[in-house]
């Protein structure tokens, strides 16, 4: 399992989306509900001298109206991050050594249908196995 279907994973379980009905890797599939999440993999760094890595992932929440937008993308802040960063947990096959929002959740702007997307980037430094 890699990062970002643990971070699936976790998101789905947690109750926020459930991944394949309204929470989607990558891109938004034809089918994808106005209210829904969008998990993205952003890659990251590798620490050359330590069994660790920092990698990014990036959450966009989009609704017909904009409240339910950012109350979605909150949930999932407050899940990686709360109101610190979160440190030294499990996630799937990661040793975690925090989690952290890289910036507060920002709009950025309407779809192609006038549908809000808010975005929030988080950066979690881990360790693999």
């Amino acid at each position: 399992m890699n990062l970002l279907e643990a971070v699936l994973q976790h998101i789905h379980q947690s109750g926020i989306a459930s991944f394949g009905l309204d929470m989607f890797a990558n891109s938004y599939p034809a089918r994808a509900p106005d209210e829904c999440l969008l998990v993205i993999d952003n890659g990251g760094t590798r620490d050359a001298y330590w069994e660790r890595s920092d990698r990014a992932i990036q959450v966009v929440s989009r609704s017909s109206i904009y409240p339910a937008a950012y109350d979605k993308i909150q949930r999932v802040c407050d899940l990686f991050h709360g109101e610190t960063a979160r440190a030294n947990y499990q996630l799937g096959q990661y040793y975690v050594y925090t989690s952290r929002m890289a910036q507060e959740p920002g709009y950025i702007g309407d779809d192609e249908k006038g549908r809000p997307e808010i975005s929030v980037n988080l950066v979690f430094t881990v360790r693999s196995g």
